[in-house]
């Protein structure tokens, strides 16, 4: 029989192609039938199909011709699925490499004359390996494949030697080293002893898993981009890309084959990571965030060696998301990530799902926002801006909702959610805080002609049509809430929406009135606002404190809104004293054109020694200043 998998090594040279042939003693119409096939494949003159491919190597089997491609031995296979390495990664894998092994299992005994050709020995070989005699009777005589085999044999044929690819055949170098990031033990080396303070514990997360004999120890860095876009997917340019990557990992995990290091990678991301879909797509060269980040730190891959070879980032459907994204890193990463919460908390609205919805009122505000998304790879063009209610609102890629999310802002209504910053923002270095405060500044702060910063935030203490559908508890009780819609002490103030309030400086003096009831309702009251604070603007307290700025915090007013039925009270934060003043107009001055000019001016009207002597202890303790 003639082995046809010889000719994969031919050069393009149909007489030399003929002359071998004949060599095998082929006939002329075997000759002519594997010659118009060699010509189609190699030299393009036919487009091949899946479902074609499958048609002609079903005619091939009813006329006896073996094929180069084909796959008839379990050697042949093994060879195959190290080169097709992918194809293990999609579902139900184990299942149909099982049905392809007792396959070439049966040819191999059938080409080598083991057992024969009969009805009774395809009903033992069948009853032998637990299958129908009906499939064994199918493969025997080329009627049908198994599904694995079509689409190997496919792929050999659709890939040979010299199909065009007008993609550089050469690989993408990646500058792989064995990581401390993903620790493993094997017979010979057992699991090292990790000291967690030596990677400082609130930045990494210690994952244990165990795939076969080894265990393993995944020190997983939070604050990597891997990690906060991991739900998304990430698109190479070229899959030789990302096989470079699996070839760097299966080469520090000092496994087998491809086929080994790529089943037992799948299976260990399986237990870190959220596998939606196909591990790897066979005809796409995209990966979740999540198995990426495993990935490159098994491999020692930095996540700058990336930049230039992801082209979007996006989800599953491949709409959307980040193009030819960038990845900071360390403590550029860390100062954007705050600057961007300060963005988030402030002028965007955080759906559930979907774009990240920014309002802005001012054109160079949107442009300060542009090349601090620039740093991400997020672009958007200022004719998607729409003019709504006196402010422009556009949109950011989904990817950077996630990104938020994964940085510890929630989605939804902030008035009804009430939530602070993340517990890290108490970690965050001088320059991150100075930074969230700018950005936030830029669109919460208010500066007045005398150099003072304030800033007001506001949170639900009741609210009758979101509350019930978000899950939201009132916080006050069915007199309180009376008293609010209907009292004389309520001043109606009518706007773009109808808000009825009351000042808590007079709920204090209604907390000491000769009306009982009101007395009572007026000490419920304060006692809710009290004990039920809003929590972003005592965080941001908290960081203008670090950074030694006075701050004097208070609630200032309780509301009512008609419309929507929701009650919230207001606080107010403010920067006291002439030395916090100027320190504030030094390092977190808004990041807004109008603003700053504002505090410049105050500023050129202080004592030169008083300004000068404090810019120069700010500088010399490392604070960011704002010249």
């Amino acid at each position: 029989m003639v082995d046809f998998r010889e000719f994969d090594e031919l050069e393009d040279d149909e007489e030399d192609l003929r002359m071998r042939m004949r060599e095998h003693h082929l006939t002329e119409e075997e000759r002519d039938q594997f010659i118009r096939e060699f010509n189609a494949e190699y030299f393009g003159k036919q487009d091949i199909t899946e479902a074609s491919f499958r048609l002609s190597n079903q005619e091939a089997q009813e006329n006896k011709i073996p094929r180069y491609w084909e796959i008839r031995s379990n050697e042949t296979l093994n060879e195959t699925l190290n080169k097709y390495w992918k194809i293990i990664t999609t579902p139900n894998f184990n299942k149909r490499y099982r049905q392809a092994e007792i396959y070439c299992s049966l040819l191999e005994a059938l080409d080598n004359q083991i057992i024969q050709q009969t009805p009774k020995t395809y009903r033992e070989f069948a009853a032998s390996h637990g299958i129908h005699r009906t499939t064994v009777t199918h493969w025997a005589t080329g009627e049908k494949k198994p599904s694995l085999i079509n689409q190997l044999e496919y792929l050999r044929k659709s890939n040979s030697p010299n199909t065009n690819n007008n993609e550089s055949a050469e690989l993408s170098i990646f500058d792989g080293k064995k990581s401390p990031h993903v620790i493993f033990s094997t017979a010979n080396n057992p699991l090292t002893i990790v000291d967690r303070k030596s990677f400082g514990e609130s930045g990494y997360l210690f994952r244990p898993g165990i795939v076969g004999d080894r265990n393993y120890l995944w020190i997983q860095e939070k604050d990597s981009l891997l990690s906060a876009f991991g739900k998304q997917y990430f698109y190479f340019k070229r899959m030789q890309d990302l096989e470079r990557i699996f070839e760097e990992a299966a080469s520090q995990l000092e496994l087998g084959t491809m086929v080994e290091a790529v089943h037992h990678i799948y299976q260990l991301s399986k237990q870190f990571t959220e596998i939606e879909r196909e591990f790897i797509a066979k005809d796409n060269p995209r990966i979740s965030g999540s198995s990426l980040h495993l990935l490159c730190d098994i491999a020692g891959i930095p996540i700058i060696q990336l930049e230039g070879r992801i082209v979007k980032i996006c989800g599953a459907n491949g709409q959307g998301g980040i193009k030819n994204p960038r990845f900071p890193v360390a403590d550029e990463l860390e100062v954007l990530k705050a600057r961007m919460i300060g963005i988030a908390v402030s002028d965007c609205h955080l759906p559930k799902s979907g774009s990240l919805e920014l309002f802005e009122g001012s054109l160079d505000r949107i442009d300060r926002v542009k090349k601090l998304l620039d740093n991400f790879g997020v672009t958007f063009s200022t004719d998607s801006l729409v003019k709504r209610k006196g402010d422009y609102a556009f949109y950011i890629a989904s990817p950077m909702l996630g990104a938020l999310e994964y940085w510890g802002i929630p989605t939804g209504d902030r008035t009804i959610l009430n939530y602070g910053l993340p517990d890290e923002f108490q970690h965050w270095s001088t320059f991150a805080k100075c930074g969230y405060m700018q950005e936030m500044l830029a669109q919460e702060g208010h500066v007045d002609k005398n150099g003072v910063i304030r800033w007001p935030r506001s949170h639900a203490l009741f609210d009758g049509n979101k509350g019930p559908r978000m899950g939201f508890k009132s916080r006050i009780s069915q007199d309180v809430l009376k008293f609010l819609r209907h009292s004389r002490e309520m001043h109606k103030h009518r706007g773009i929406v109808t808000e009825q309030s009351i000042a808590v400086g007079r709920l204090d003096l209604l907390k000491e009135s000769t009306d009982i009831h009101l007395s009572s309702i007026a000490n419920e009251l304060s006692n809710v606002i009290w004990n039920y604070r809003n929590r972003l603007i005592d965080d941001e307290t908290k960081i203008a404190e670090s950074l030694g700025i006075n701050i004097s915090l208070k609630p200032v007013r309780i509301s009512y809104f008609e419309k929507s039925d929701r009650v919230s009270v207001k606080w107010q934060a403010r920067v006291k004293g002439y030395k916090s003043k100027i320190k504030s107009a030094l390092i977190i001055r808004p990041n807004f054109d109008t603003k700053e000019t504002v505090l410049s001016e105050w500023l050129a009207k202080q004592n030169v020694g008083d300004f000068k002597q404090t810019k120069m202890k700010l500088k010399s303790d490392g604070y960011p200043i704002t010249e």
